[in-house]
């Protein structure tokens, strides 16, 4: 997985690198994400690392009102490329129960 981040910041430019870091670390999202109205779900791995769950998934969780928080316990910060079976099981359990809720 680390070869693959790597890999994909040689292929973008070093403009959108820089764009992308500061917009990533400077925007605050706070407002916003209070006034999300949508049934939501969290993923969040535990073993991230790079993103710790305490300073930012049980944040959101906190500002998105009615949302799921679901933490993948040994899932590092690329969750989506290392547990895929589990993020879409997640993720098909969530559908199906927003839907049913309607």
């Amino acid at each position: 997985m680390r070869q693959w981040g790597i890999n994909m910041c040689y292929t973008a430019s070093l403009r959108a690198l820089v764009g992308t870091q500061t917009s990533d670390s400077d925007t605050d999202f706070r407002q916003e994400l209070q006034t999300i109205q949508t049934p939501t779900l969290i993923v969040h791995g535990g073993a991230d690392r790079m993103a710790p769950v305490e300073s930012t998934a049980q944040k959101v969780a906190q500002l998105v009102r009615g949302s799921s928080l679901e933490i993948v316990k040994d899932a590092p910060h690329g969750l989506p490329l290392t547990h895929v079976e589990t993020l879409n099981h997640l993720l098909l359990s969530f559908i199906r129960n927003s839907t049913t809720a309607q």
